[in-house]
């Protein structure tokens, strides 16, 4: 019984000896953000809010030319904000390209969910991060120093859309956030957008109010002869759902 108890112990030991030494060249961390808007009607406030998780993974030394010295990628579901009779607004985890900077305009670039959101609202794309412990050292020291809600602008927010039915996914709407008003009703404006490192969990359920999201692949309208630079082809499974699986 002695010889057996050896092995299994020695591979044990190889194993965590392993691990520190994987997780010394190839360190990951990862965080998790809230993203919150606020609704106001004629008077009647409306909220919403979605946590979104983003992983990084260091490449060490395997890494690539020309590629990322860590991977980052999101994890997280789009949510709502329910606004009663009006309908409901959705944030997206895509961006909106109609708000996207190009070389010719001066229009801010909309957030997507990870590294651009992180970008877009605290001004830090993590394009430098040391691909070793000094790397995960600076990501500890970001999470720590961003506990604090801080408000963002209307056009640094990711695709805002609506349904004018709930159960057709191709009756999707672009919503304008500086004018939701026009989609929306008189009245209707947006409040406040706010962003915050925490500790809940990633937000689940869109389902819950699109049942159509678990079997959507691709866009909402691919089954539709649109031009390229339309919201049924801008709209698509990654918009409402990513890092999560089926």
């Amino acid at each position: 019984m002695k010889a057996p108890y050896r092995f299994v112990m020695t591979l044990v030991t190889v194993g965590v000896a392993i691990l520190a030494v994987w997780s010394w060249y190839f360190p990951s961390a990862s965080l998790n953000y809230k993203l919150s808007v606020d609704v106001d009607d004629n008077g009647v406030s409306h909220h919403g809010e979605g946590v979104i998780g983003v992983d990084f993974q260091s490449n060490g030394f395997m890494r690539i030319d020309n590629t990322p010295q860590w991977s980052i990628g999101a994890r997280g579901e789009a949510f709502a904000v329910d606004l009663g009779e009006r309908g409901t607004l959705f944030v997206l985890l895509s961006q909106d390209r109609a708000r996207a900077i190009w070389p010719w305009s001066q229009k801010h670039s909309s957030a997507e969910a990870g590294r651009a959101a992180l970008n877009e609202y605290y001004g830090d794309g993590f394009q430098n991060l040391a691909p070793d412990r000094t790397g995960l050292d600076t990501l500890e020291a970001f999470i720590s120093a961003h506990r604090t809600i801080v408000e963002i602008a209307p056009d640094s927010l990711p695709m805002l859309v609506r349904f004018r039915d709930l159960s057709d996914p191709t009756s999707v709407e672009r919503v304008d956030p500086e004018h939701l008003d026009a989609t929306f009703g008189p009245g209707v404006r947006l409040v406040r957008a706010t962003v915050q490192i925490t500790d809940e969990p990633v937000t689940m359920g869109i389902e819950k109010r699109l049942g159509w999201v678990a079997q959507l692949t691709g866009s909402v309208g691919k089954n539709i002869n649109s031009p390229y630079e339309s919201i049924l082809n801008q709209v698509n499974d990654g918009s409402f759902r990513v890092g999560l699986g089926k």
